[in-house]
């Protein structure tokens, strides 16, 4: 007779992940790209923020690396006139970045682009 093994207590701890924070390049520098993932693995996902790095910034989308291996983004937004779009796939997070920060701006009237002038 097998006498069956005792499972440990409690699930084993979340791998830790790693955060890489950049510009959007070439872009609009008050766009900030902060992409994420396991230690030891390329990003699966990341988020978009507008404004200066620290607390005076926004969250305007997060990033979403799919099966595929393409890039998309949800809208992240409180304000329930403004609809939680997703962007069309792209290649790489760095687009899917910029065709959020741009929809965001649509949608918000908040202006992008390298002609905004930026402190």
């Amino acid at each position: 007779m097998v006498t069956p093994t005792a499972e440990p207590a409690g699930a084993p701890p979340a791998p830790a992940r790693f955060v890489t924070p950049a510009r959007i390049q070439g872009r609009d520098r008050r766009y900030h790209l902060r992409l994420s993932g396991p230690e030891g693995q390329e990003p699966d996902s990341g988020e978009v923020r507008f404004g200066a790095p620290g607390d005076g910034n926004v969250l305007v989308t997060t990033l979403h690396r799919a099966a595929t291996d393409r890039w998309f983004a949800h809208l992240a937004t409180d304000d329930e006139s403004v609809p939680s779009d997703v962007t069309p796939s792209a290649p790489t997070s760095w687009e899917a970045a910029r065709q959020s920060a741009r929809l965001w701006s649509y949608t918000t009237g908040q202006p992008y682009g390298s002609s905004v002038r930026t402190p």
